[in-house]
């Protein structure tokens, strides 16, 4: 079995920047931890983002892949099959209308592909902070860059 756990510092449905954090578990395995910058991303497109990033660096494997993530969003649409359905309907909903984060689910898709997965609401508290604090790292070089390119 292989666990792949996913959180973002974005907590809202208004885009911004942030930090993206996943840890993949594998038995036997040391865990990996993948962190990365995101911006203009709500959290649910974050979310779906690190589970492309995640699943791609995978090999392929028969192993049962258990997704992990706070973004109840995301886990519902999973569980209930939407992006599935979304797919056979070339991402237009229910109201006729092109899904959010389109792109982002397709390429989920694509990474799932032929892989046995299960979706579960887990919260992480430890990827959780540390991709806050990540967060308020990047953003402190960031305006010490500022600050240095005005002088």
């Amino acid at each position: 079995m292989i666990k792949i756990f996913v959180e973002t510092s974005i907590s809202w449905s208004r885009p911004g920047d942030g930090i993206v954090g996943c840890i993949i578990v594998k038995d036997d395995v040391e865990p990996i931890s993948l962190y990365g910058t995101v911006k203009s991303c709500t959290e649910n497109q974050s979310v779906i983002i690190g589970f492309t990033r995640a699943i791609e660096r995978l090999k392929p494997t028969d192993d049962v892949i258990v997704l992990n993530t706070s973004c109840a969003f995301v886990v519902n649409a999973l569980n209930s099959r939407w992006p599935m359905l979304w797919e056979r309907n070339r991402y237009i909903g229910a109201k006729g209308k092109v899904v959010r984060n389109a792109r982002e689910w397709h390429q989920l898709m694509r990474a799932l592909s032929g892989r046995n997965v299960e979706i579960r609401l887990k919260n992480s508290e430890f990827l959780r902070d540390e991709c806050l604090l990540r967060a308020k790292k990047h953003e402190f070089l960031s305006s010490v860059q500022r600050s240095v390119k005005k002088i």
